[in-house]
């Protein structure tokens, strides 16, 4: 042990007085090596504090490379978020051209339909006209499917001629009958 002076421990006894207590003496108890030693240890304590330093900045890296991972995560989800709402619009967009032709198509069928049985009422109108004339239907339609045209006068059913009523017989039996 050996006694130190107390200037080199100025804040000490600075600090002490103002704390109300008095410093005589400072004791080093401490060890004392050679030179080698404290070398040896210094160069021990500059390995871990460089190891400290890398592996603190391997940590820092570490870190900056799972942000840039996780961002790089992040747009890629937002990415394909976009996408799939994308491909939901294009879909949703071809399912109402979609919908829009088939009620276009129905539209349409239902025109024709209603032209079809408007012509069926037509050409059905007709040929109860043409029956009320007395035309031989059967007739018009085999000259129509021939595609002939005809003159509709050769088409009327001749009438079969109406007996005129027969004169009101006497109910006189003949004369030569014999009476009884």
């Amino acid at each position: 042990m050996r006694a130190l002076d107390q200037e080199s421990f100025r804040v000490l006894c600075e600090k002490a007085t103002e704390i109300g207590y008095a410093i005589n003496r400072v004791v080093f108890k401490g060890f004392s090596t050679t030179d080698l030693l404290r070398a040896a240890t210094d160069v021990s304590v500059e390995e871990k504090t460089k190891l400290r330093v890398q592996a603190s900045a391997e940590h820092e890296r570490q870190k900056r490379l799972d942000f840039q991972m996780e961002k790089r995560e992040a747009r890629s989800r937002k990415q394909m978020s976009l996408d799939v709402e994308d491909a939901d619009r294009r879909r949703e967009a071809v399912e109402r051209d979609h919908e829009q032709r088939l009620r276009q198509e129905k539209e349409l069928c239902q025109l024709r339909l209603e032209l079809m049985e408007t012509e069926q009422r037509q050409a059905l109108d007709r040929l109860q006209r043409l029956k009320v004339l007395d035309v031989d239907i059967t007739r018009v339609l085999v000259a129509e499917q021939r595609g002939v045209s005809v003159p509709a006068e050769q088409y009327v059913t001749p009438s079969p001629k109406v007996k005129e009523p027969a004169e009101k017989e006497n109910p006189q039996p003949p004369s030569n009958i014999a009476k009884d």
